[in-house]
């Protein structure tokens, strides 16, 4: 259940630092908005549907018999898996919003900035980012780093360093 709420809290935070990021009137930013109102949605009636559905059926012998897959039944191997795929998702969607807060407030093009993060993934359902590693090239080497690495840093609470290239 910790899980559940803590996966509820991330996206909703993540998705409201999307909408507060987003240009404002019609263009591009009504569509971040309702991508992250879509995507909170999606988190939050999640459960609902083991409810509704009870089990997942999975037919690839054509035999026609439906496989209910319980925790018990679930390696670790396979968790495993799947933690490392909600980690690897999670980290590039951060990557995303640190290049998508460099072009809209510093003008950055996007194809001219890099992003590696640091990361504690103890819990992969609360990924801490503890260090932000920007390189900026080409024209958008201009900005004024200190200022952009504060404001960035002010966003997601952790010290972050960029180099030009």
């Amino acid at each position: 259940m910790s899980g559940y709420i803590n996966s509820v809290i991330t996206v909703s935070l993540v998705a409201s630092i999307a909408c507060a990021l987003a240009p404002e009137g019609k263009g591009i930013g009504r569509y971040i908005k309702y991508v992250a109102a879509l995507m909170t949605l999606l988190v939050i009636l999640a459960p609902l549907s083991l409810l509704i559905g009870g089990k997942s059926s999975h037919d690839t012998s054509g035999g026609g018999t439906d496989t209910v897959f319980t925790p018990s039944e679930t390696t670790n191997e396979v968790t495993t898996d799947y933690r490392e795929a909600i980690i690897t998702a999670a980290v590039d969607k951060m990557k995303q919003t640190v290049i998508s807060v460099l072009a809209t407030r510093y003008d950055v093009r996007v194809e001219d900035a890099s992003v590696e993060l640091e990361y504690d993934a103890s819990d992969y359902s609360n990924i801490i980012v503890t260090h932000i590693y920007i390189t900026l090239t080409g024209y958008s080497s201009w900005i004024d780093a200190k200022d952009a690495a504060d404001y960035i840093g002010d966003l997601f609470a952790c010290p972050v360093t960029i180099g030009y290239d």
